[in-house]
Formats: C-alpha cells, structure tokens, sequence
C-alpha cells in the first residue's frame, strides 16, 4: 500500500551468529576459530510497523 505522504522509516540492525562445522572442529580440535556474524539493517514503516526494507551486510565491510 502507497501512503500519500512521507514515509518515516525506523532502522534496526541486527546481527546473527552462525556457527558452522568449522567452528565445532576448532573447539574439538583445539585449533584458531573464525567467527561468522551475518547483518540485517530493517527498515520499519513508523505508523504500520511493516518491513518496508531489508539489506545484507556482508562480514568483511
């Protein structure tokens, strides 16, 4: 649904963590470990609360 006015966005970011079969080894094994954080920015419509956005960060920027 298109509004008539402006859009008043609110952002998150948020970031997840993701535990693979390479950090288990690391434990396991006793070598260094790599963690993997994966983001989000969201972009929430201020009066509907809908998504109205949604981009990848990737980890090496």
């Amino acid at each position: 649904m298109v509004g008539s006015g402006p859009l008043h966005l609110l952002i998150d970011i948020t970031g997840i963590k993701s535990e693979g079969e390479g950090e288990w080894n690391a434990r396991k094994h006793g070598s260094p470990k790599r963690n993997i954080w994966r983001r989000k920015r969201i972009g929430f419509d201020e009066e509907t609360l809908e998504v109205r956005a949604v981009e990848g960060i990737t980890s090496n920027v």
